[in-house]
C-alpha cells in the first residue's frame, strides 16, 4: 500500500504504507504535493522529552516516547521514524492526525474535525466532538443521495475563500 494516495485533495508519494488512503486517480507524473518518508530523524538536545517541538526553521517534530518520532516541514514533507511496530499500526493515526494538522497548518490550510458533504451545489462541514454523530449524519446523507467528500478530517484552504 505504498505509492501515490490521495489525502484531502493533495497527491502524496509514500514509501510508508497507508492503507487508509485511496490510490491517487489523477495522471501520472512526478510531481507530488507531499512526500512521506520512513527514515530516522535526528535528535536535538531539547527534544529528548515531551511530544511536540518547533524548531526554529518552522518544521514540527510530533513523538509519542516509545512508538513513532514524525518530522513535519517545508509544508510538503513527512519524515516518519517508527520506534515500535505492532499488529495495529497505531502509529499512523499519529501521522494522519496530529502530524497532518500540522502540515495543513504550515500550508496555510485549516484542518477541522469535520465530516463534509456536497449538498445542493454547496459543500457542508458537520463538524463537532468525537462520538456525537458526524460520521452517521453524514452516511444518513450519503445514502440520501448527496455525495460525501470526507470523514473525521476536513481541510478548508482559507487563502482561497471568497471575501
Amino acid at each position: 500500500m505504498t505509492g501515490d494516495r490521495i489525502l484531502c485533495g493533495w497527491r502524496v508519494r509514500s514509501n510508508v504504507p497507508l492503507p487508509e488512503l485511496l490510490p491517487w486517480p489523477g495522471p501520472a507524473s512526478n510531481e507530488v504535493d507531499i512526500t512521506i518518508t520512513a527514515a530516522p530523524n535526528e535528535r536535538q538536545e531539547e527534544e529528548r522529552t515531551g511530544y511536540l517541538h518547533v524548531r526554529p526553521d518552522g518544521s514540527v517534530l510530533f513523538q509519542v516516547p516509545g512508538l513513532v518520532r514524525i518530522l513535519t516541514r517545508h509544508t510538503r514533507e513527512m519524515i516518519v521514524e517508527v520506534e515500535r511496530h505492532d499488529t495495529t499500526d497505531s502509529w499512523r493515526l499519529f501521522l494522519l492526525g496530529t502530524a497532518l494538522n500540522h502540515l495543513c497548518l504550515q500550508r496555510g490550510c485549516l484542518p477541522l474535525h469535520a465530516a463534509t458533504l456536497r449538498i445542493g451545489g454547496q459543500t457542508v462541514a458537520l463538524a463537532g466532538q468525537s462520538g456525537q454523530g458526524k460520521s452517521t449524519l453524514a452516511a444518513t446523507l450519503g445514502r440520501r443521495g448527496h455525495k460525501l467528500l470526507s470523514d473525521d478530517v476536513a481541510v478548508l484552504d482559507v487563502g482561497s475563500a471568497p471575501a
